[in-house]
């Protein structure tokens, strides 16, 4: 789990299913070099008769990768917006131009 799943456990919300639930509890953790915390191994969990926690892995996967936020809307441009406008009068409007 990386910091931004991490954050947004604080106030994210989950829905009630037990799966989810068990495969966020079960795992146990430890520290590991530099004091960073180290999640148990499925292997781990297997000796213990868990089961994998797929479901928490896909949960925070969707946080693995930073989205790119919205790019800005273009600024008016009065020559593209005028040929627009030629080609509405034109017919292109159902033509590949369009």
């Amino acid at each position: 789990m990386g910091p931004l799943g991490r954050e947004w456990l604080g106030r994210g919300a989950i829905d009630t299913d037990p799966k989810l639930e068990a495969a966020l509890c079960g795992p146990g953790y430890s520290s590991g070099r530099h004091d960073k915390l180290v999640l148990e191994s499925k292997e781990s969990l297997k000796k213990r008769g868990l089961h994998s926690p797929d479901d928490a892995d896909a949960l925070f996967l969707t946080f693995a990768q930073q989205v790119m936020p919205k790019p800005p809307k273009p600024k008016p441009d009065p020559w593209r917006d005028r040929l627009y406008e030629a080609g509405e009068r034109a017919g292109w409007r159902d033509s590949w131009m369009a």
